[in-house]
């Protein structure tokens, strides 16, 4: 049996469950209760939970429940983004408010320390020098996930700072053209929900005479991602795209 951290003024009275194996940890009730509010409403109504103190968690495996509580104990300083996958479901899930904050805070951060237009414009000269990378080293590799995963959890630090960072991409004339379409399509249902990001596209796409803000926003309603992908075919022609001096593959 596992103990939370012990407290010199008050003993555990609340049990754990946690996962198919049935580990158990215990609590302080009402620490854990401030932390979850999923626990707080069941501990504050006459349920079973209410009368047994012991509380069950069957889809959560002991090691991910071990990252959440250390987490919210020392703040996520160690945190990767592997961890933020795994945690964040469940934080949102059994909304533990400052679980959600935590991850909201380091992939804000995370993104904002990379500089993705610093990134992009390296990029753009490795290619130009010749030097070949797998796929999975482009820098949009690495930031769509962080922004897929601050969208579907309407992370608001983070979303706000994927949305900057893709905007100064599209304001940037070299940079925009290595957004490859596949990188489009995963970015399309974003987009099409995130009207802040129609703006910025929509000068793209007139800089290349392929359409208009009107279109564009018509077409994001009944299109969706079909219609992305068509209106921005015009950024990865091959004749645009090496006349600046990146071959694509």
């Amino acid at each position: 049996m596992n103990h939370s951290k012990k407290l010199k003024c008050a003993a555990p009275d609340l049990q754990v469950e946690v996962g198919p194996e049935k580990k158990v940890y215990e609590y302080v009730g009402v620490v854990l209760a401030a932390r979850c509010a999923y626990v707080d409403s069941l501990l504050a109504t006459p349920m079973k939970e209410q009368q047994t103190r012991r509380l069950t968690f069957p889809e959560i495996y002991p090691k991910v429940w071990d990252k959440m509580m250390r987490f919210l104990e020392e703040g996520g300083s160690d945190m990767t983004f592997e961890d933020a996958v795994e945690v964040i479901p469940f934080y949102e899930k059994y909304r533990f408010e400052g679980g959600i904050n935590i991850v909201d805070t380091f992939l804000a951060r995370q993104v904002s320390d990379k500089d993705m237009l610093d990134r992009m414009k390296h990029f753009i000269v490795s290619k130009r020098n010749g030097a070949i990378a797998p796929l999975s080293h482009h820098p949009m590799a690495w930031f769509i996930p962080r922004m897929q995963l601050s969208h579907t959890y309407n992370l608001e630090k983070a979303s706000e700072v994927c949305i900057e960072s893709l905007e100064g991409i599209l304001q940037d004339e070299e940079a925009r053209i290595v957004i490859w379409v596949r990188h489009w399509m995963d970015l399309a249902p974003i987009v099409v929900e995130d009207r802040r990001l129609w703006g910025p596209i929509s000068e793209v796409l007139l800089k290349v005479g392929e359409s208009n803000t009107d279109n564009f926003v018509a077409g994001s309603r009944q299109g969706g991602s079909t219609m992305i992908f068509k209106l921005l075919r015009a950024l990865y022609e091959r004749e645009y795209a090496e006349k600046k001096g990146v071959r694509f593959p």
